[in-house]
Parts: structure tokens; sequence; C-alpha cells
């Protein structure tokens, strides 16, 4: 933890790393399944929940030991929320793709959640709606990812909103979310090298390979 500013109660900065035996029997995973598969996926629950944004400071670590590893791409998940979308020596790593199917732990009868001491969620206080969580968390992403004779060719995001109902849909670039869908992404992703971009109902994300 590293002091920011000295007025009491202000929160810390917050510094994380894996622990190196971690890290190097991931790597040893990864080595091991590049040399058995034309493709490797990396699939991780990690990161902040809820917390629009921010990348805890281990996680790029983790990310980028991933791809110098072997592995074609880093698809993250666990914060509930979108985050940011890295290009890495032209391999993406997301750092959360979000909620799909789940409706949370729902909290009708409380005004508010307060998680740890400085971050406030609002969560939803209608009956009817099934979905608990907070209103930023009805974004997600689907990836979809075409894979050919060469390892991976093309990486594409499917835009996705979730409803009151806990039922997620595929945005299409006529929809009126599309835009800011793609914006907040671009948002999430600023601190981060990439090329996302938009194209036709999709996004698009860096180029696979030369």
């Amino acid at each position: 933890y590293e002091i920011v500013d000295h007025q009491p109660g202000t929160p810390p900065l917050v510094m994380s790393a894996p622990r190196e035996d971690d890290l190097a029997d991931m790597v040893a995973d990864i080595e091991n399944a590049r040399t058995l598969a034309d493709s490797v996926v990396v699939y991780i629950h990690w990161g902040l929940r809820y917390v629009p944004k921010v990348i805890s400071t281990y996680q790029p670590i983790i990310g980028h030991a991933a791809i110098d590893a072997g592995a074609d791409i880093v698809v993250g998940h666990g914060p509930h929320v979108v985050k940011g979308v890295e290009v890495y020596k032209d391999k993406a790593i997301f750092y959360s793709i979000g909620n799909f199917l789940t409706t949370g732990r729902l909290k009708h009868n409380e005004p508010g959640t307060q998680e740890w001491n400085v971050v406030w969620m609002e969560h939803p206080r209608d009956p009817e709606v099934q979905y608990g969580f907070p209103e930023h968390a009805k974004r997600a992403m689907i990836p979809r990812l075409t894979f050919d004779t060469g390892g991976l060719a093309t990486i594409e995001v499917l835009p996705t909103l979730i409803n009151d109902l806990a039922q997620p849909r595929v945005l299409k670039a006529s929809d009126p979310g599309f835009e800011s869908h793609f914006e907040y992404v671009k948002w999430a992703s600023d601190t981060l090298e990439n090329d996302l971009r938009a194209d036709g109902d999709v996004y698009v994300v860096g180029k696979a390979r030369d």
C-alpha cells in the first residue's frame, strides 16, 4: 500500500503482484499446452469486482506472461463488469468480459451496498428486477474467435446488454445502445495499448497474426 494523500481516511494506492511459484506453474502449463495444441486460449478468473475500469497491478504481469509463454489470447472474467482490452505483442488480453447468465444476489431490501469502505454500489430496489447487479454491470462482451489451419485468425466482440430479467442480448449496430456500449469499452481501455474499432455489428480487436 502506498499513501497518495495525507488526508485521514483517504484510500491508499493498492499494489499487487502474483505469487512467483503460481506464475511459474501457469507459464509451464501454457508452454506444455503449446506443444500439444494448434492454439492456446487462457481463460482466467481475476480482477477487482464491481469497480469500473480499474485493473489490479498483478493482472498485466500475468496476462503478459501468458502471452510470452505461448497463449494466443487471454480472456478474463470474474469482476462482474466489463474491463479494458489490451493488445500485447499483437495478441489480445480481455481483462473482463463481464457477466452473461446470472442473476446475482438480489438486495431489494437494502438501500445500497457498501463494498469495502470506499466504494458504494447502488443495487436494484424494484422487486420485479431479477438482475441483482449495479447498472454498469449490464454491459458484457462475447469474444468471437475464429480459428483456421494457422491458428487464431480473427478476434471480434459481440457487444451484449443484460436486461432487468437477467437476459443477455447481443446488440446490433442499428440498436440505440450499440454506440454507447462501444464508447464505454473504449473508455475502459484507454490506458491500454489497443486498436479496438467498430466494424459493422462487432468490434474488431487487433490482428491475430500477420
